[in-house]
């Protein structure tokens, strides 16, 4: 990422000036195979939830969902935002649930994926994570995913701008990111969304409702947590 180039759009935008080069979603992204729905028995060490995890809900609760995720992949878009798997899980186990994000943006094939973590990470410290991660899945959705929109979603938030302007200027959450990717990577991880269900590994952009598939009727997401919370 060219962080001059970056920072020039963010001064050009927030102060009234002119700047007509936009990145889009690589067009490619749209037509990708979408990742095997079934829950893979694999073992995988889950790091602990530490401090700087951001985390929906409260701890003390019977389900706990950590997902890696990239918020440039469309599966994953589809996955987490509106109206998808991860929003059905919330509206119907609502204070049962608790949700742990992690970075896991595929560098190697979306351009935008580290820039929207940092965004995400830079609404954090004003309070707005959570908001933000809402936004850029709307984004992706809406096929919107550009560096202009994640400023727009900036001034939509109320955020305090030269607050904001600032930690990207510092490369703040740089490293925080690119430790992410490699604590993904180390405990095996290769694609998103890649989920865990109190520790239940889970590949791909899961559906909520049971489905047919080759192998016959496979659990969703909501029957999934229905077994955890019957355990």
């Amino acid at each position: 990422m060219k962080k001059v180039l970056f920072i020039l759009l963010i001064s050009l935008f927030f102060y009234g000036c002119s700047f007509n080069k936009q990145t889009e979603i690589v067009n490619e992204e749209k037509t990708q195979t979408p990742p095997e729905k079934k829950e893979m028995p694999l073992n995988v060490i889950i790091p602990d939830i530490k401090e700087n995890d951001h985390i929906l809900g409260s701890e003390n609760v019977p389900i706990t969902i950590i997902i890696y995720s990239d918020f440039q992949n469309p599966f994953a878009a589809k996955f987490s935002g509106v109206g998808g798997s991860l929003d059905n899980a919330k509206q119907e186990f609502g204070d049962k649930l608790a949700i742990v994000f992690r970075h896991y943006p595929q560098v190697n094939i979306n351009s935008l994926a580290e820039t929207a973590a940092e965004f995400a990470e830079c609404a954090g410290e004003q309070d707005n994570f959570w908001q933000m991660h809402d936004k850029l899945w709307q984004d992706n959705l809406e096929n919107k995913f550009t560096l202009e929109q994640f400023i727009k979603n900036v001034k939509e938030l109320g955020l305090d701008i030269e607050k904001f302007d600032e930690c990207l200027n510092t490369n703040r959450y740089q490293e925080k990111i690119k430790n992410a990717i490699k604590s993904a990577e180390t405990i095996g991880l290769r694609g998103t969304p890649t989920l865990f269900v109190n520790g239940r590994h889970i590949i791909g952009a899961l559906n909520y409702e049971d489905y047919e598939s080759e192998f016959g009727t496979e659990k969703g997401l909501g029957s999934i947590i229905k077994e955890e919370l019957e355990k």
